[in-house]
């Protein structure tokens, strides 16, 4: 846990080659005219109650988004919808992760009622399936919308029209897509893992992958980062029905999804099997006058077998977990309408699961829309055993967000990062577009010892601390500081800068050396001393934040005196380094 009160902003940077290159911001919000048009677009679609297709693209922007594509952090996010619903749930997001230059990688289109017979549940005939991946050639991308809105011949639908119940399958179906959908993005992404971002019966689609190894991947573990759920009802609703408005008028009370999301049943007031398990039987499973189309719970074309309810089975704690539950206060029950606030936190069913809470007064079907929110569920991991795995040398974005309302740590936003050095090197660390004005840089080793802490209070918008050495083996970037309600809209950046060490053991520590720099901050000439009991044989440079050298020399003698006149350069931030082939040193210069 952490102890520290004051603002710690952990990250590491590991390179020498690139040492004095700023990290580039993410894309700022791209105000052309194409990308304005295209929102507004999309917008309208959604709008109109006439058309049937989606209004997000199922397929991605290259010409729109050429300038933004990439992948910006550790791990790519998986939207998945919720009952009834379709990829367009999440049109609000959409726009805005646009406009934030977030790459996108179009929709993982799923028809999980393929064969068009409700009567029958099967996802392990090869003859008579129910499910079809309809996903090829998926890009790099930040982030997916899955779509359960499918036709048999793969189109992708809105949310007002499903044409084979599709969105209203079993959330055992759900769970083998979501599989699916995590291989196919690991696959284009190179990453290790992903964010799954659930809505309502998205949410608990996610679920079923997770806590059923069998889903897993082919190499016998689940690769998931964090699970955000919102409006999720972990323990179930029984609220459905034309009567709660335009938005379920299209729910049929016999489909597989109403009887696996149940509580309990109406007639029989029998706990719902999918959640808790149960005889897959219509005495068991009377809800309705009508009853269920099937009661295959399994999907595995058998009835009457004895089912292991979700919230009865194991759950990973090895992922982050989030939970943002609707307090709307048009539901005089408590919840949002359609789940209740003790449905919807999953530490009702996992009390030990360490899980960060969120409470907005918002209605369920809203939910996706709670921008700011949705972005504070994304908050990366608080603890080092939880941390985002990044590589070297590679630009990544992060968020400094308001806390939930159960965070332990005070207020003060905890992002934690892993690396891995495979052999001795030289570190550092490159901030940019920081969005306050008090972040601190720290590394902690495997047994949590820091090894690098910068309490520099930052003044401008891009950073980057001395190089240090590291021996080989894993550690720990920590990003914290006090969020407010405007900095999620402001994503940091920082880079991993890495270099091999030129000696196994080398230390920049070494009394062999010494290198001081002053006065500092300048504005008119800076001395620098250097004094060795061997011949130095290096060169000494300074370069500005571009990487740009503004003066080198070599030095051959055991010691050296150096007069640089400073006030020919523009103010900012300096390096001055000096490198060999033992060792490196690099100090910063402000120039004022």
């Amino acid at each position: 846990m952490k102890t520290a009160i004051t603002l710690t902003f952990c990250l590491l940077l590991i390179n020498v080659a690139s040492y004095a290159q700023p990290a580039t911001t993410l894309a700022n919000p791209t105000h052309t005219n194409h990308l304005t048009q295209h929102l507004q677009t999309v917008q309208q679609t959604k709008a109109d109650k006439t058309t049937k297709l989606s209004a997000t693209p199922p397929q991605t922007l290259q010409a729109l988004t050429q300038a933004q594509l990439g992948q910006h952090f550790p791990y790519p996010i998986i939207f998945v919808h919720g009952l009834a619903s379709s990829a367009d749930t999440w049109t609000d997001f959409y726009n805005t992760a646009l406009t934030q230059g977030w790459s996108y990688g179009g929709h993982l289109r799923f028809n999980l009622n393929q064969d068009d017979n409700l009567g029958y549940s099967n996802i392990y005939s090869e003859t008579e399936t129910d499910f079809e991946d309809f996903n090829t050639d998926v890009p790099a991308a930040d982030f997916y919308l899955v779509n359960f809105n499918v036709g048999t011949d793969g189109l992708s639908y809105g949310e007002n029209y499903n044409p084979t119940q599709s969105n209203q399958a079993a959330i055992t179906k759900q769970g083998l897509a979501i599989r699916n959908a995590i291989t196919e993005v690991l696959q284009a992404t190179g990453k290790d893992k992903v964010i799954l971002f659930g809505h309502s019966m998205g949410g608990l689609a996610s679920r079923q992958y997770l806590q059923n190894e069998t889903l897993w991947q082919a190499d016998g573990r689940h690769h998931v980062a964090k699970l955000v759920t919102t409006g999720t009802p972990h323990g179930g609703s029984n609220a459905s029905g034309s009567f709660l408005g335009d938005a379920f008028v299209s729910l049929d009370e016999g489909s597989d999804a109403i009887r696996d999301l149940r509580t309990s049943y109406f007639y029989s007031g029998d706990d719902g099997v999918f959640l808790f398990g149960g005889l897959e039987s219509n005495n068991v499973m009377n809800d309705t006058f009508f009853g269920f189309y099937n009661y295959d719970v399994s999907c595995n074309g058998i009835q009457g077998e004895q089912v292991t309810g979700l919230n009865q089975k194991n759950i990973p704690t090895n992922l982050d977990y989030t939970c943002i539950i609707g307090d709307y206060s048009g539901d005089l029950f408590g919840g949002d309408g359609i789940v209740s606030v003790e449905s919807a936190n999953l530490t009702t069913f996992y009390a030990s699961l360490p899980t960060e809470t969120f409470s907005t007064n918002t209605f369920h079907t809203a939910l996706t829309n709670r921008i700011q929110t949705n972005f504070e569920g994304f908050d990366e991991p608080d603890y080092y055993s939880l941390a985002y795995q990044i590589a070297p040398n590679t630009l990544y974005n992060g968020y400094v967000t308001l806390q939930g309302e159960d965070s332990p740590s005070a207020g003060i936003d905890y992002d934690d990062y892993a690396f891995t050095l495979p052999q001795d090197a030289w570190v550092s660390v490159s901030l940019g577009n920081i969005p306050l004005n008090e972040l601190n840089l720290s590394i902690a080793n495997q047994d949590y010892d820091f090894v690098l802490t910068d309490t520099t209070t930052f003044a401008q918008l891009d950073y980057q601390t001395d190089t240090i050495y590291l021996p080989a083996g894993t550690y720990y970037l920590e990003v914290a500081a006090h969020g407010n309600s405007q900095s999620w809209q402001t994503p940091y950046n920082f880079r991993l800068n890495y270099t091999p060490a030129a000696l196994g053991n080398a230390s920049i520590a070494d009394d062999k050396l010494t290198f001081d720099i002053f006065p500092n901050p300048t504005n008119n000439q800076l001395n620098i001393n250097l004094n060795a009991n061997e011949p130095l044989n290096g060169v000494l440079s300074i370069s500005n934040q571009l990487g740009q050298a503004v003066f080198s020399q070599s030095l051959q003698s055991q010691s050296a005196e150096v007069l640089f006149d400073t006030q020919h350069l523009p103010k900012g931030i300096y390096f001055v380094q000096f490198i060999n082939k033992k060792q490196l040193i690099s100090k910063k210069l402000v120039v004022n």
